[in-house]
């Protein structure tokens, strides 16, 4: 796989080690034009690579996005099926150019709809594709993937559960596994863990983005963001513990905002008096994960903040997570006597493996990655979270439709 690339200074942040236009061509005729306008207009981090939509696919999963990609559908047989795959994995709002050989206004049409900035029929014209890659950095309704990232919220009902483990756990996840690019927001400003977990320095000044609307743009996100690696981002920070912390965080709402449209998932580690300041962020989240221990104390606060939810009218999947727990054999309180106490369902359980859990953080490696149970638990809980059940589910009962008619 050929590559050309052009350097300019790096940037910092989100932006670190993202290219700034990639190209996926199948013919060299079209590489060729391509390198050309690439030198000619001068544009920094830039990679064209030899392949059609499914290489770019690939390559995509495992990389960071460009702001600017040009994709070959030449051999593609279901052209707006690849365009979707591709939107599934591309960073949102990301800006496509599309190639090809059907010379079909149908196709243009559904492409458009689909995101796609603009669509070229081979053989390629160094002054339309010049116009496209032009118009398509100056339009901004042409994106795909521009829907917002899908936030879920860890609260710890005590302290000591664990929360911050399988939150950063399940980050790690999302990045890792489902190739998606993950930020994980941990909100304990002065002594948050998960930097820590993931072996990764926190970056000065989340404190004053959250207290002030007016500090915080995508430049401003950008510095903020500890790199874990490719996919996964942490924002945390360690604010001198003799700092007053201000609980009106003016500037949430925008600070989310902005990370919400750069990302596939955000993780939010919340500590648990942070739920009235933070009440609007927890009812924009997907799915609110509360984390207790199987104690007296924790069902009885596990029942609270599920009843303070409930008062708060927050839209988004309630999920219950016993962490640590005892064996059945130790077990304190039988099955019925948690729902009597909590009015429900423990939802998930993760199995209290103390060695684990210690190795796991001195190293500085993430739970999840061992084979242990603790590892197979927190990943069904990260399926839950992430939605992904709820899309095959939906797409299952529209094929069995489909085949019922």
């Amino acid at each position: 796989m050929d590559t050309l690339e052009t350097h300019a200074m790096p940037d910092s942040g989100i932006m670190e080690n993202r290219s700034q236009f990639m190209a996926f061509v199948k013919d060299s005729q079209s590489e060729e034009l391509i390198k050309g306008l690439v030198q000619q207009l001068l544009i920094p981090h830039a990679s064209i690579m030899r392949g059609d939509i499914s290489v770019a696919i690939r390559q995509l999963e495992e990389t960071r996005s460009p702001q600017l990609l040009i994709v070959d559908l030449s051999e593609s047989n279901m052209p707006l099926q690849d365009i979707n795959a591709l939107a599934d994995v591309c960073e949102p709002g990301v800006k496509v150019i599309a190639i090809g050989e059907q010379n079909d206004v149908g196709l243009f049409r559904d492409l458009v709809r689909a995101g796609v900035s603009d669509y070229l029929v081979k053989p390629l014209n160094d002054s339309l594709l010049q116009t496209a890659v032009v118009s398509s950095e100056e339009g901004l309704d042409t994106r795909i993937g521009t829907k917002n990232a899908r936030m879920s919220v860890f609260m710890g009902v005590r302290g000591g559960v664990g929360t911050s483990t399988l939150a950063a756990n399940i980050a790690y996840h999302f990045s890792s596994e489902f190739k998606r690019l993950t930020s994980l927001l941990d909100l304990d400003l002065q002594t948050g863990v998960s930097s820590l977990l993931l072996d990764s320095d926190p970056v000065s000044g989340l404190l004053e983005a959250l207290d002030d609307p007016r500090r915080t743009d995508s430049l401003v996100v950008a510095r903020l963001a500890s790199k874990v690696d490719e996919k996964l981002l942490v924002f945390g920070s360690e604010t001198p513990l003799e700092r007053p912390i201000s609980s009106g965080f003016r500037g949430m709402e925008a600070f989310l905002q902005e990370v919400r449209q750069q990302c596939h998932f955000v993780v939010a580690d919340l500590p648990r008096h942070m739920l009235s300041p933070a009440a609007q962020m927890v009812r924009s989240a997907s799915t609110i994960v509360l984390v207790t221990d199987l104690t007296l104390a924790g069902l009885r606060d596990t029942a609270r903040y599920v009843q303070a939810l409930g008062a708060l009218q927050c839209p988004g999947e309630v999920l219950v997570v016993a962490n640590k727990a005892p064996d059945s054999r130790n077990a304190r309180f039988k099955e019925s006597e948690i729902r009597e106490q909590l009015g429900r369902n423990i939802d998930f359980t993760v199995s209290l493996d103390t060695k684990a859990f210690q190795d796991a953080e001195l190293k500085g490696e993430p739970l999840i990655s061992g084979s242990h149970a603790a590892s197979r638990q927190i990943k069904a809980i990260a399926e839950r979270v992430s939605g992904r059940g709820d899309l095959r589910r939906t797409r299952g009962s529209i094929l069995k439709r489909l085949i019922g008619r």
